[in-house]
């Protein structure tokens, strides 16, 4: 699952998300809540990670793996995680459940769906230079590394909605959303040689697990 928050404070907030990953008892901006269980016991919380906006330090995303959500479902109802959020979030953003992209050459469904949101998360070897490539590459075609790549991001999706984001527990692993996302486009820009080319000028990892491309899908209740 990935859920995003806007937080008062990102020390405070982080501290105590950090403690409900195997605790019940958290204490936040001078607050002790008693939680129904720890986070731990919902998901794979040695997966569990956060990013933050590069843009905007106080604008969060949380990515969770293995989700159990007839267990977490009854923390997110409870009295004392509700007052924790009023109390540390500004704003939550819609959760996703992340899907996996369809493999290469699937058959299109019968209904096209329209545009998807993605997540990316990359482990590069330098994120600053990453950021930088990856931001000019939303109106560019030769951006930070100088030469055309064929097509800017923002010719097939949103570019207003991207932003980019850093792992808060990894320094170099870097994260971006992007809004509806033009696949046959993107396709077409990914089989790019120089698109290939930028991604390793840009330090990306090329080894299996360094880069990771998921579809984001509304969640079922009580997450919707």
């Amino acid at each position: 699952m990935l859920m995003g928050h806007q937080v008062k404070n990102f020390g405070d907030w982080h501290s105590g998300f950090l403690q409900h990953g195997s605790n019940t008892t958290i204490q936040m901006g001078g607050d002790t809540y008693e939680m129904p269980l720890a986070r731990g016991e919902a998901c794979d919380e040695t997966k569990t990670e956060v990013f933050q906006n590069v843009d905007d330090p106080n604008n969060v995303k949380i990515s969770m793996v293995g989700m159990d959500m007839a267990k977490m479902g009854p923390v997110l109802q409870s009295e004392a995680f509700k007052v924790m959020g009023e109390k540390s979030i500004v704003r939550q953003d819609p959760p996703s459940v992340l899907m996996d992209m369809p493999p290469p050459g699937a058959p299109p469904p019968p209904t096209p769906p329209p545009p998807p949101d993605m997540w990316i998360v990359i482990e590069v070897a330098d994120a600053d230079k990453w950021i930088a490539g990856f931001k000019a590459h939303g109106t560019s075609t030769t951006g930070t590394w100088g030469y055309d790549v064929g097509m800017a991001r923002n010719e097939f999706c949103d570019e207003s909605r991207t932003k980019v984001y850093k792992s808060a527990k990894r320094p170099n692993v870097v994260a971006a959303t992007m809004c509806g996302v033009k696949m046959e486009m993107m396709g077409a820009l990914l089989a790019n040689p120089n698109f290939a080319k930028m991604s390793v000028d840009l330090g990306e990892g090329q080894k299996e697990g360094q880069k990771a491309i998921k579809l984001m899908v509304p969640p079922p209740a009580p997450f919707a």
